[in-house]
């Protein structure tokens, strides 16, 4: 751990943030257990901060690692709020046979799991969104109507995922808890047809505070919108290779929904004097205002942990002096609470001219995480990049991750990285198979003789497997999950 300024301990009232409820402000000292102080929110996250070197060479500019972590502490109330869960289910063509049984099962179990008092509404969508349940409270009886209305699912035509979100969002505000757990499940298993709205009712979303957890299913799937859903909702993404599988995810989405310790979490990065923030690693909607960097994670269980990676250049020093790197906030809303809290950490370093010392300084746990981020980024903004359409752009950043993934793997001795090396190089020839198909005819050619782009190659369903694998393992790494 560098060297930190710790402000003095104590709770410190802010300036109106969340409903006009002054925000509690906790240093980071006091983060090590949750605390909850009369009339006053629980603290349930910890933030803490490490360094890559907790040193850095005198009279030079130096570049390192930040890494920003959130963790969700331990809750002191075993009982649980109510959860308001709408799921939104793919029952289109493609679905037909034993992987609808299957999700049948899977959302059956999922029914059993739930407590009386508990609200569920379920959507179908296939070439139209269907209401199979309507926003409905848990108990012996309506168990009973809710898995008779779930044998009359059928797959059936083509993918229109924004209908079936529209119909989600609108049905799980019936119901909504105020200081329960609002959450949406999306499955799919395919790629929609047509994804235009899909920006705007993640906005409603993320307006509505309903965080959506999607889970993607088998090889056809659109993995980036699909993860993009997820993300700027304040849900988590799934890769999910089997229907036979969903019930378990399901399962462990249902665990972190019953131990929720903080919502609407949001991280505020502000550099110190000298300091520039170069790349915060697997955020790409951090928003910069002025020098800070301010950055999105959602909902937090119980124990659940949150690194950040942050590429930082720092101006020379005077040998001897303490170098201050950042600030950083983290605002979030504990569970069945309306009061925001606010923990804090500070985060320095030190500048030396002894070399020796410099190298001996190093944090490997913190480079190693670090590498291992950037490479899962990497191979996250690729096959979005391929999605667009834009392979040579994707390809470049291919090779550049699996050059970074041999040489860290090789610089710290891991086996991990040598080994994502060689499946990021192989995925290369399965990322034109993203590609948006021609819209039209390319222009007319000498000769007058319409051409046309050549169609691409259907990739061996084993292949489209492994890319789809490679991008929910890198997914994982980026959420941690």
């Amino acid at each position: 751990m560098s060297l930190r300024r710790l402000s003095a301990l104590g709770f410190l009232l802010l300036g109106c943030s969340h409903e006009g409820v002054s925000p509690l402000v906790v240093p980071a000292a006091s983060t090590v257990a949750a605390v909850k102080a009369p009339n006053v929110a629980p603290v349930t996250l910890a933030v803490s901060t490490d360094s890559s070197n907790s040193l850095v060479l005198a009279d030079q500019p130096s570049e390192l690692i930040v890494r920003v972590r959130v963790t969700g502490l331990a809750l002191q109330t075993a009982v649980r709020p109510p959860i308001n869960l709408a799921l939104v289910v793919d029952t289109s063509g493609s679905m037909e046979g034993p992987e609808l049984e299957r999700e049948r099962e899977a959302v059956e179990t999922l029914v059993e799991h739930l407590r009386d008092g508990d609200a569920l509404s379920i959507v179908t969508f296939g070439s139209r969104a269907e209401l199979l349940v309507p926003a409905t409270r848990l108990d012996a009886g309506t168990r009973t109507k809710v898995k008779a209305a779930l044998q009359t699912m059928r797959a059936t035509g083509t993918t229109d995922l924004a209908a079936g979100l529209r119909l989600g969002l609108a049905e799980a505000q019936k119901l909504r808890v105020a200081d329960g757990i609002n959450r949406m499940v999306l499955v799919g298993d395919g790629v929609p047809n047509d994804a235009s709205p899909v920006p705007g009712l993640i906005a409603q979303a993320k307006q509505q505070a309903m965080p959506i957890t999607t889970l993607g299913l088998g090889a056809e799937f659109d993995e980036t919108l699909m993860a993009v859903i997820a993300r700027d909702s304040g849900g988590s993404f799934h890769f999910v290779d089997s229907a036979a599988r969903v019930s378990k995810v399901f399962d462990e989405e249902l665990v972190r929904m019953q131990r929720v310790a903080a919502s609407n979490t949001r991280v505020q990065v502000t550099p110190g004097p000298g300091v520039e923030i170069l790349e915060v690693v697997g955020q790409p909607q951090a928003v910069r205002t002025a020098r800070a960097f301010t950055f999105s994670l959602g909902a937090l269980a119980e124990g659940q942990t949150r690194d950040t990676f942050l590429r930082v250049k720092v101006n020379a020093h005077k040998a001897g002096r303490t170098v201050e790197l950042m600030d950083v906030a983290a605002h979030f809303v504990p569970t069945s609470q309306q009061q925001e809290v606010v923990v804090t950490d500070f985060e320095s370093v030190r500048s030396t001219s002894d070399a020796a010392s410099l190298v001996e300084s190093q944090n490997p746990e913190v480079a190693q995480a670090s590498a291992r981020a950037r490479v899962a980024d990497g191979i996250v903004q690729a096959i979005a990049l391929a999605r667009e359409g834009d392979l040579v752009r994707a390809r470049v950043l291919l090779d550049q991750t699996s050059r970074l993934a041999r040489e860290e793997g090789k610089r710290l001795d891991d086996v991990v990285l040598s080994e994502k090396a060689k499946e990021v190089q192989a995925l290369k020839s399965t990322l034109a198979s993203l590609a948006p198909a021609p819209q039209q005819p390319e222009p007319v050619s000498a000769g007058n003789v319409p051409r046309t782009k050549p169609s691409v190659a259907p990739v061996p369903a084993e292949a489209a497997m492994a890319m789809r694998r490679s991008h929910g393992d890198a997914m994982e790494t980026l959420q941690g999950l």
